[in-house]
């Protein structure tokens, strides 16, 4: 609309000009001839002129669309890393901004060959990460603003008591890389580190962090003093359970125990009759499994070099029947070998049904403990949380329940009456 005002408010004094030009008299427009009285002074332009003069009009009058000079900035990319006996382990946090998306845009953030094992990744909302060409990159279709943290391990090229380890980026506003490490077994061989606090910083060069290690002398006798002392006795610190029961009478098993540990073990776990196991996580990894019996051996290892943790993660499945009227639903959980030191039970029952805690190892608590499985799944309806101590057996727990008769009542006059059958569909 605006552009055709604009052409028309340039168009209307042009044919004005135009008619002027073609009503001047010839002896009046001849070279040399003076005005006569009373006349309006005009001049005859051609048409290319004409034209030339309305196209620079018109761009002038056209907003222009300004791009950015770039699609995409990385402002800051952090780094944390702890120094193990042959790699580094570090924790990335980035933060970056898309500042225009016609379709889907990349953002290389880091190097990924086969010294780079990526230990965590994030779920980013409108945005996925990825290994395109080598690089670990972030692709989205939608310009803001982003930031997320991963983990990755570097592995280190060891000559003789010398390790070294490399993290190579595209680009960053700004780039740090904070390190932290027990100086009894490691010295840092970097001559431009600054320390700060209990650690060191390291800056870039070229896009590029560079860590020189040593293992300290006095390595040997430290590791000579800890193989001294007895082993750490193996023990589940905390274990997380989620139970999602659904109308028709199934339940889904999700149990997640934090080990404490040194070395390699072997930790067992005896299933309920009931139950039929159907995935194992190691550490975050599908693993294959046989059950004898009843029973599950699972070897175990730290999730990285030098530690002494780790988690394993079962997924189960019960048919425990329909629901009646009103009833009690009895649970129970694998017992390990192990002893546990906390258990925490969330249950996501039926939302049609009033439930009450009954009897069982497993008592009630007002919130339960968040947990991050392996294995993810909706926990609609209500919830109940548990939580039990010092287990050394399997835990259990029973509920009994009611139909839920909350609003449902029957209104006199001609409105109808309104009821909940056990299924949860209400009718009229």
């Amino acid at each position: 609309m605006l552009r055709n005002v604009l052409r028309q408010s340039f168009l209307i004094p042009l044919c004005c000009v135009l008619l002027l030009a073609v009503g001047v008299p010839k002896h009046a427009a001849a070279e040399g001839s003076p005005p006569s009285a009373g006349s309006t002074p005009s001049a005859t332009l051609p048409l290319a002129e004409v034209l030339r003069l309305y196209k620079e009009n018109q761009a002038k009058a056209e907003p222009k669309d300004v791009r950015p000079p770039v699609i995409a900035s990385i402002s800051k990319l952090e780094l944390a890393g702890r120094l193990l006996e042959n790699a580094v382990d570090v924790s990335a946090h980035v933060e970056l901004s898309v500042l225009e998306a016609q379709g889907w845009v990349t953002v290389r953030l880091l190097r990924k060959d086969g010294s780079i094992r990526i230990t965590k990744l994030p779920t980013i909302p409108s945005g996925v990460l990825s290994v395109v060409d080598g690089m670990l990159v972030f692709m989205t279709d939608k310009p803001g603003s982003y930031s997320f943290d991963f983990g990755f391990l570097t592995t280190a090229q060891v000559k003789g008591s010398r390790r070294l380890a490399e993290v190579i980026y595209p680009s960053a506003a700004l780039a740090v890389l904070k390190l932290r490490f027990d100086e009894n077994l490691f010295a840092l061989a970097n001559t431009d580190r600054m320390e700060e606090g209990d650690g060191y910083t390291l800056y870039p060069q070229s896009n590029r962090f560079e860590v020189l290690w040593d293992r300290n002398p006095k390595a040997a006798a430290v590791i000579k003093q800890a193989a001294a002392r007895p082993p750490i006795e193996p023990v589940i610190t905390t274990a997380h359970a989620s139970v999602v029961s659904t109308l028709e009478g199934r339940r889904i098993f999700r149990v997640l125990y934090a080990l404490q540990f040194e070395g390699a073990r072997t930790i067992d776990f005896a299933i309920p009759t009931s139950h039929k196991l159907e995935k194992v996580f190691v550490n975050g990894a599908s693993v294959p499994f046989k059950l004898t019996g009843r029973s599950l051996s699972l070897p175990v290892t730290p999730a990285r070099a030098g530690d002494e943790s780790a988690k394993v993660e079962l997924m189960l499945t019960e048919a425990q029947g329909g629901y009646a009227l009103s009833g009690r639903l009895d649970y129970s959980f694998p017992a390990a070998s192990w002893n546990v030191n906390d258990l925490y039970v969330s249950l996501s029952l039926p939302q049609v049904f009033n439930y009450e805690w009954e009897g069982g190892s497993l008592a009630t608590v007002e919130t339960g403990a968040e947990a991050e499985f392996t294995q993810r799944i909706p926990t609609p309806g209500k919830s109940i949380h548990l939580h039990q101590q010092l287990l050394s057996s399997a835990a259990t727990v029973r509920i009994a329940y009611t139909v839920d008769l909350t609003g449902s009542y029957y209104r006199a006059g001609a409105e109808k009456h309104s009821a909940i059958d056990p299924r949860g569909l209400r009718s009229e």
